[in-house]
């Protein structure tokens, strides 16, 4: 057996198969097998085989909007490219990388997707095994919040859907001694309504749009209550 980095060396087997170990990733090994009695020799069979490389290591996220920086750790194994699978429940998007690089961005997601990335090493025509991140790109946050219906004990917010994709909204309210629900106006649109206020009391509310765990930046109100 050799390869183009590794000298020739011989493995005597006594049976129909043989395994070999420790070899090099990311490499082109020939195999010459043949069958031996006494000092006879028969025809060499030749077998050529490439191990596959390394996989990524430690692949983590920098920073995650509509752009995901992807960072991994360098190692010592043979390799041509990168392959990199970008994929959700709609599409599947495949593309190379030729450099030797550690990190590479990924542009164009969609506010608030939720994407599977996986990073694989490439020497020739064989593909390593592959390293998945799930990624989640910043919602966008709500759009035209304004407040209506100021009482000295209630009073109600309304806002619209940004455009990518939202699975749902909190409201934060501070003080935070008040009522507060959600409707689902339909068409994308939204209304909080807030009761049992303190007349008087100024309230302090923000509002995220979420995606999975991913928060958007807030909107934000201040609400002052009527005074009976």
């Amino acid at each position: 057996m050799a390869s183009k980095k590794e000298k020739l060396f011989k493995i005597i087997v006594y049976g129909n198969k043989a395994k070999v170990k420790t070899l090099t990733p990311g490499v082109d090994y020939v195999f010459h097998v043949e069958t031996v009695r006494g000092e006879d020799h028969s025809t060499s069979v030749m077998e050529k085989v490439m191990t596959k490389p390394s996989r990524i290591c430690r692949l983590t996220l920098k920073a995650v909007n509509t752009s995901a920086k992807l960072m991994w750790n360098p190692t010592e194994t043979n390799f041509t490219h990168y392959k990199i699978y970008i994929s959700n429940r709609t599409f599947v998007k495949e593309y190379l990388i030729w450099e030797m690089m550690t990190e590479n961005t990924v542009t164009n997601l969609t506010p608030g997707g939720i994407y599977n990335i996986t990073v694989q090493r490439v020497p020739g025509d064989v593909t390593g095994s592959g390293t998945l991140i799930r990624v989640v790109a910043e919602p966008e946050k709500p759009m035209k919040l304004k407040v209506f219906n100021i009482s000295a004990y209630s009073f109600s917010l309304y806002w619209s859907l940004p455009s990518g994709h939202v699975e749902r909204f909190h409201v934060d309210l501070v003080p935070d001694s008040c009522f507060v629900t959600i409707k689902d106006l339909g068409g994308g649109e939204y209304q909080v309504d807030v009761s049992n206020a303190v007349p008087g009391t100024k309230y302090n509310v923000t509002i995220p749009s979420i995606s999975a765990t991913t928060y958007s930046s807030p909107v934000s109100r201040t609400v002052t209550m009527n005074v009976t």
